[in-house]
């Protein structure tokens, strides 16, 4: 009769232990409230250029669409420094060593600042840039990096890089192969919950154990 009381007793405490107690942790961890990435290649194509301006060379132009996800609930304010344009970066790694890309762009001496709503706003950017090799028909052989270089904040002094999630162009023999990287959530902070047990829960288990020990010891001697 006593040990069914015990048993009771231990049941009724161990419950009442992880309800006043509770045994769950919060982890968060945080991303950048500005992310962006090149969503579509669009085109690309070889543009006629005179030879006068560059000769030995082909001419290329990417254009893009962009998508720049705010994962905040109010506005957020993009900090350029230097307006420029293109936005999308670009990088390559040729299999001919020998080729070098030159990329044309303008920037503005100028600090402008723009606004993005809650959740994705698209973009389109046109790239265009030489590659010093006549007669191309195609982009040569390699892997082309593109990416949407993009800092965030009120002030420059206050600004935060975003998140930039890159964009891989394959080049195999005039065949194109495209990996596009994408948003993994959607909201500022990531939330992951792990259960362990709090600190009083084996307290109060290894009192209670104990005075049943006790108490089995008692009946023992008896």
């Amino acid at each position: 009769m006593r040990n069914k009381l015990l048993r009771k007793f231990l049941i009724t405490s161990v419950i009442i232990c992880m309800i006043v107690f509770p045994s769950e942790l919060v982890v968060s961890g945080d991303k950048p409230v500005i992310a962006s990435r090149i969503s579509e290649i669009i085109d690309v194509s070889v543009l006629t250029e005179p030879d006068y301006y560059k000769p030995n060379t082909t001419l290329f132009g990417i254009e893009t669409e962009v998508e720049i996800l705010n994962r905040d609930t109010k506005n957020q304010t993009v900090v350029e420094v230097a307006d420029c344009y293109p936005k999308v970066n670009l990088n390559a790694t040729l299999v001919d060593q020998s080729l070098e890309i030159d990329r044309i762009s303008i920037c503005l001496d100028m600090f402008t600042m723009y606004y993005y709503q809650p959740n994705i706003t698209v973009e389109y950017d046109f790239m265009m840039f030489y590659i010093n090799q006549t007669g191309l028909s195609y982009l040569p052989d390699g892997n082309y990096t593109l990416w949407r270089y993009i800092e965030y904040g009120s002030a420059v002094v206050d600004g935060t890089l975003g998140e930039m999630l890159l964009t891989i162009i394959s080049m195999s023999s005039g065949i194109m192969n495209v990996t596009y990287s994408y948003f993994d959530n959607l909201h500022t902070n990531e939330v992951s919950s792990t259960v362990i047990f709090p600190i009083m829960f084996p307290i109060v288990f290894l009192t209670i154990f104990s005075q049943i020990a006790a108490v089995y010891k008692k009946r023992k001697h008896k």
